[in-house]
């Protein structure tokens, strides 16, 4: 039923762990640094040890471990202690998938592996999951001691980061998964894991993939506003009628602020399997007045920032704004707003420059097969960019995956409210060398939605 469904959604924005300390094992524990490779000043003399920054955040979840990484460049540079989560599975033999979420800045150390509509489906505890929150955001929040934010903020970093975490764990038999942003911090980490010597990834699976730096915002956000006139027509008249009015009735309670990052949220996550779009089944379930609808939507809406207010940028700002400014966008509006019945961005670019380096998925090569998971009307990761991240891995066997229906999270939302995602990911952890006839035989099992596989 839809208003059942609907509580599954919302469960899956509230559930979170019991908070417990775990220390890490012996063997990922920060080694201590030795003098015989110090750098040494103009005397001969070692020079002093660099500070370690601590995460200005408290993170003290079940399974919580960390590593000391290099904030920037240079033999002086201070160390970050960069946290991550283990999850063990159930078996001590399962493979091991590293989850690096989008935005940049979205967290996700925090949340309870098994709860619904996990990032990436991951049939957890069937395999042991290795959850990141990327310096920046989440429990790796820094003060402005660490340096300057472009030289301590970007993709290359954040990689380099990842490695670091294989390292430590000593990972032999492990996926690599990323989402939107987590894809470019996912594909530059199995090239740097290759040019360290480390042990590859079993596979890179990309979900919502991001090939190459958008031209410009506006670029970008087209396809927002072309998303939202193909969704309108889906929405029930009083609504098509509501969003349309001018000046802004009060009947919609809320600001038109609120209702356009609402509506972009809900444009993002798309296509509910056998109950339509996000959009308009929330709308419904307010129309009908039902709880959950009432408590997801409200909640919602009062999370939304007000985008016009001054205030101090935060640590996860910082992450935004030099990624998004200097490798992705190169410009940011931060509001979302409808009039007169058109979705727009709106407010104060936050970007001084334009991109000064911007992300190239062809630029990061290596031999991890690699699996993209693709949404038709994703509006953040469209198809050109999507194909793009395809065509930069040519030189490795890859398999294309265009779930029907879909927006930004066809692995996340698409396959796993179809219950194919633990086949899925059954096929992906699997030693199986031809991968992609694997996956069409499994989808064509899973499910009678035409859900295509290409693959060379």
């Amino acid at each position: 039923m839809r208003m059942r469904a609907a509580r599954w959604l919302l469960l899956a924005t509230a559930c979170s762990p019991v908070a417990t300390e775990t220390s890490a094992p012996d063997d990922a524990q920060d080694a201590a640094p030795s003098t015989a490779d110090a750098p040494l000043d103009s005397a001969g003399s070692p020079l002093p040890e660099p500070p370690i920054i601590e995460s200005m955040a408290t993170c003290d979840h079940e399974g919580v471990r960390s590593v000391v990484v290099p904030a920037h460049d240079g033999d002086d540079a201070p160390r970050l202690r960069l946290h991550y989560r283990v999850s063990p599975a159930e078996s001590p033999n399962a493979p091991t998938v590293v989850v690096i979420p989008g935005g940049p800045g979205q967290a996700i150390m925090h949340e309870s592996p098994t709860r619904p509509f996990a990032l990436g489906a991951v049939p957890y505890p069937a395999v042991s999951l290795l959850s990141l929150d990327v310096r920046g955001s989440g429990c790796n929040v820094y003060s402005d001691d660490a340096g300057p934010p472009e030289q301590v903020y970007s993709i290359d970093r954040a990689a380099s980061d990842v490695a670091s975490i294989v390292a430590a764990e000593g990972l032999t038999d492990y996926v690599l998964y990323g989402a939107s942003f987590g894809t470019a911090v996912a594909t530059a980490a199995a090239h740097e894991l290759e040019r360290r010597g480390l042990p590859a990834p079993k596979r890179l699976v990309l979900e919502g993939a991001l090939g190459r730096a958008f031209p410009s915002f506006d670029a970008y956000f087209d396809a927002f506003e072309a998303e939202w006139r193909r969704v309108v027509p889906m929405l029930g008249p009083a609504w098509q009628t509501a969003f349309a009015t001018e000046p802004w009735p009060e009947l919609l309670f809320w600001t038109r602020e609120q209702w356009g990052a609402f509506a972009s949220a809900q444009l993002i996550l798309g296509d509910y399997p056998g109950e339509g779009h996000l959009l308009d089944y929330w709308l419904d379930g307010l129309s009908a007045e039902d709880d959950a609808a009432q408590a997801y939507v409200a909640a919602f809406m009062h999370s939304v920032p007000d985008f016009r207010a001054t205030a101090p940028i935060t640590a996860t700002e910082r992450l935004f704004r030099t990624v998004a400014c200097q490798e992705l966008w190169g410009g940011w509006l931060p509001g979302r707003e409808l009039r007169a019945g058109e979705l727009h961005a709106v407010g104060e670019d936050l970007c001084a420059s334009g991109l000064e380096r911007p992300w190239d998925a062809s630029r990061y090569p290596s031999q991890v097969p690699v699996v993209i998971f693709h949404g038709p009307y994703d509006p953040t990761t469209d198809t050109e960019q999507a194909t793009a991240a395809y065509d930069a891995h040519a030189g490795a066997s890859r398999a294309f995956v265009t779930v029907p229906d879909a927006a930004h999270a066809p692995l996340t939302l698409g396959l796993a409210a179809r219950g194919c995602a633990p086949a899925v990911w059954a096929a992906l952890v699997s030693a199986e060398p031809d991968l992609g006839a694997l996956l069409e035989e499994t989808l064509s099992t899973c499910t009678t939605d035409a859900v295509s596989v290409t693959w060379e």
